[in-house]
């Protein structure tokens, strides 16, 4: 995942800025081109590009050229503003099928699981879900959260899926299932 967020800023560090300028959609279909093209490290080919669709989108909307520049600048007071507000505004919201995924494949893979008497296909797929829904929601409000206790994060999903609020936020997910 940092290396969505390492290429939009390779991808657009050199594009000329004027005051506020949204980014153009020109801008945002080159970079889910080299989003899409970066190897998935974590989630599967379809989450890739489900997740380089949402950003690319979101770029549109959410972020500015100016941003995209302040992000390139090799001094932190100035990128790490404009890197904070692209996780908040462009990738939390997209960190749905990601969280999906990844949540699924940790439920899946845990032992624990299984013991839990209940179908683990089912008790994963139904707390991923919820997961995954709560991000597209809440996806902002999180690393907000997550951005006041570790301001300098690298690795958006490490971090979210680490957090241990999270953590508590996924268990009681699938304590909520085991009750459907």
């Amino acid at each position: 995942m940092k290396y969505i967020a390492l290429l939009l800023v390779l991808l657009l560090a050199s594009f000329p800025t004027r005051a506020q300028t949204l980014v153009p959609k020109e801008t945002a279909n080159a970079y889910f081109e080299n989003c899409i093209k970066a190897p998935p490290t974590t989630m599967s080919e379809r989450g890739q590009q489900m997740l380089c669709a949402c950003t690319a989108a979101r770029l549109t909307q959410f972020f500015t050229l100016e941003d995209m520049q302040a992000m390139s600048s090799n001094q932190t007071a100035i990128a790490r503003p404009a890197f904070n507000r692209m996780l908040i505004n462009v990738y939390a919201p997209c960190m749905e099928e990601p969280t999906r995924e990844y949540h699924y494949k940790s439920c899946i893979e845990n032992p624990q699981t299984a013991m839990l008497g209940k179908h683990p296909d089912g008790l994963c797929s139904c707390a991923a879900n919820a997961l995954a829904t709560h991000m597209r929601f809440h996806g902002s409000e999180i690393f907000t959260q997550i951005l006041a206790r570790e301001p300098m994060i690298t690795d958006p999903a490490a971090a979210l899926f680490e957090d241990p609020e999270f953590q508590t936020l996924a268990q009681q997910k699938v304590m909520d299932c085991l009750k459907q």
